[in-house]
């Protein structure tokens, strides 16, 4: 459901057809748009229409945590799996995922992307920091 902030109301509940796991708000193609997880799947929303724009599949079992960032001026989404899986997948908003998971040493607890294009990705026993250099190599270029 999405809650109007003046009012306190519920404006309206999205049709997800599946729980959703996680969300995260941020800027992609000049929109500001939502961005929940279901399953194998990211689905990109409006928030002012509440119309599900795209969903963008995956080969994980449960998407988990979710970031927004960009990579040299490329908007990028950064997902951990759910439960045991120990990997961080790139994803385009456009086209879904960007090469192969980068693995981990530990679970993925969280993933969020730092104003200089670093991603952080917080484990069970600390906190990888992956350069805007690395994930430059990772996503290419376009």
């Amino acid at each position: 459901m999405l809650w109007d902030a003046e009012t306190g109301e519920c404006s309206k509940a999205l049709d997800c057809g599946k729980a959703v796991n996680r969300l995260a708000f941020g800027e992609i193609g000049g929109r500001t748009l939502l961005v929940t997880s279901h399953g194998n799947s990211l689905r990109l929303w409006d928030p002012r229409t509440h119309e599900q724009i795209k969903e963008l599949t995956g080969e994980y079992d449960c998407v988990g945590r979710i970031a927004i960032g960009q990579v040299n001026g490329r908007t990028i989404l950064a997902a951990v799996g759910n439960w045991d899986n120990q990997t961080v997948q790139l994803w385009d908003p456009q086209t879904g995922p960007i090469g192969s998971p980068i693995y981990l040493m530990h679970k993925g607890i969280s993933v969020n992307f730092s104003p200089n294009g670093c991603l952080a990705v917080t484990t069970r026993l600390g906190v990888a920091v992956l350069t805007p250099e690395f994930l430059q190599f990772v996503v290419g270029t376009q």
